[in-house]
C-alpha cells in the first residue's frame, strides 16, 4: 500500500495553540465556549475528511473531546487513512487527564497524559514516561499553548520542540464570509500554520504533509 506521510492532525493535534492575547482557558468563564466546532479537511482543495471538536462545561469542569476521520483515495482505492478519538479533562483550569486512540494509517496508538507535580506523565503502548516541566498537550486550542516551547504530541505521546511565531491579523473567509484572524505560525518537530478568529477559537489550520500535499480544515 502506498504511504503518504505526514497527513495526520494538525488533525487531532487536534485538529484545536491560541491567541496571545487571549485569556488562559481555566480562568476565563466563557472559554472554551460550550458546543461542537466541525472542521472539513482537505488536500490540495479535495475534501478527505473531517475534525470536529465538542466542549462540555459541568461547573469548574469541562471536557474537550475530538473526533477526526480522513482518508486519501487514488483511483477508488484507500491509500491513507487516519482516524483519531481522543478526550480532555480539566479541573479548576488544570489539565486532569487526556486519553487518545489513534489510527495511523495501519498502525494504532493509545495514549494516556497525567499531570505530575513535575510536568505530564505520559503512557504509549504501557510504556511511560515523566517529561519534567511540559504543562499541556498539543491539542491546540488552549490559549496557553502560545507560551510553550514543549508540547506532548495526542497521537504518539512524543514530546514536541517547538516555536510560535505571532504574524498578527488576516483576513479569512470563514463559513462564507471575511473574517479578521489572528495567524499563528508553529515550527520545529510540529509544523502548523494556525488561524484564530475573534472568539479565540480556531478557524483554519494547515500544514504540508510529507509528500508535499497541502492539508487545511477551515470550520464549518
Amino acid at each position: 500500500m502506498t504511504r503518504i506521510k505526514g497527513v495526520r492532525p494538525a488533525f487531532a493535534m487536534a485538529l484545536g495553540i491560541a491567541l496571545l492575547v487571549a485569556a488562559k482557558a481555566g480562568a476565563a468563564a466563557d472559554f472554551p465556549p460550550r458546543g461542537k466546532m466541525r472542521y472539513v479537511v482537505t488536500r490540495n482543495g479535495d475534501q478527505i475528511g473531517t475534525h470536529e471538536m465538542e466542549f462540555v462545561r459541568d461547573g469548574n469542569r469541562f471536557t474537550v473531546m475530538t473526533r477526526v476521520d480522513a482518508a486519501v483515495t487514488v483511483a477508488g482505492i484507500t491509500v491513507f487513512r487516519f482516524a483519531n478519538e481522543s478526550q480532555e479533562e480539566w479541573v479548576d483550569g488544570r489539565l486532569a487527564s487526556f486519553v487518545s486512540d489513534s489510527y495511523d494509517n495501519g498502525k494504532p496508538h493509545h495514549v494516556i497524559v497525567e499531570p505530575s507535580n513535575d510536568g505530564l506523565w505520559v503512557t504509549e503502548h504501557n510504556h511511560r514516561k515523566l517529561f519534567p516541566g511540559v504543562r499541556l498537550v498539543g491539542t491546540l486550542w488552549n490559549p496557553e499553548t502560545a507560551g510553550q516551547s514543549l508540547l506532548v504530541d495526542p497521537v504518539d505521546g512524543r514530546l514536541r520542540h517547538v516555536s510560535i511565531m505571532d504574524r498578527g491579523l488576516e483576513t479569512v473567509t470563514v463559513q462564507g464570509r471575511p473574517v479578521q484572524a489572528r495567524h499563528i505560525s508553529i515550527t520545529g518537530k510540529m509544523r502548523r500554520e494556525v488561524w484564530y478568529g475573534p472568539d479565540s477559537r480556531i478557524v483554519r489550520f494547515e500544514f504540508r504533509a510529507g509528500d508535499d500535499s497541502l492539508i487545511v480544515a477551515d470550520l464549518r
